[in-house]
């Protein structure tokens, strides 16, 4: 005698549903994963590149290309390829002028725009820090005791003091590992 167990779906159909579950699930983590890839090319690259950055033979965007606004007046020079800072090696998004006294700092997933920020040795700037990032990135630089955190969306100030002679680390603490650092540098 048979015995039922109340469906009517063999092993067959099971087998089929568990596989497209899986790979379901497997499409989700990978664009997971793929949002928080430093660098990585925009899904929506129909109308292709930003103006404003450079691309890879790969299609990775580099950084902002030499004279590419750093937003709200802020001028970014340089950028695309990468610097080493503090020996790690990064996507190098141009460098600010901040002898104005203010600097606008864009805060994407794991890159800071501009990766330095110069001025005159021992000034202090206010940085108007933007998260344009889909994540929570932080703005830290520790011989200055600043740790502040920017929102998604959001926007945050911090003041700091440009070091009398060389340069001074800053990172997200969140993403440094990924490569969200950048510095402070005397002119």
């Amino acid at each position: 005698m048979r015995r039922t167990t109340g469906s009517t779906k063999g092993p067959a159909t099971r087998r089929r549903v568990l596989v497209t579950v899986a790979a379901l699930l497997n499409a989700v983590l990978l664009l997971a994963a793929w949002r928080f890839l430093p660098s990585q090319p925009s899904l929506s690259s129909s109308a292709g590149p930003s103006p404003h950055h450079s691309t890879s033979s790969s299609g990775h965007r580099n950084g902002p290309l030499k004279g590419s606004p750093g937003g709200g007046g802020s001028k970014v020079t340089g950028g695309g390829g990468s610097i080493t800072i503090d020996g790690q090696s990064i996507g190098n998004y141009g460098t600010g002028d901040a002898s104005s006294g203010s600097f606008d700092v864009k805060l994407d997933d794991n890159y800071f725009r501009p990766t330095v920020i110069d001025a005159k040795p021992g000034q202090k700037v206010t940085l108007e820090l933007e998260n344009e990032g889909g994540a929570l990135h932080n703005f830290q630089l520790d011989s200055q005791s600043i740790d502040t955190d920017v929102a998604s969306g959001h926007k945050q100030e911090v003041t700091v003091t440009i070091p009398k002679s060389g340069t001074l680390k800053f990172v997200c603490k969140y993403h440094a590992s990924l490569g969200m650092v950048g510095e402070l540098k005397a002119k």
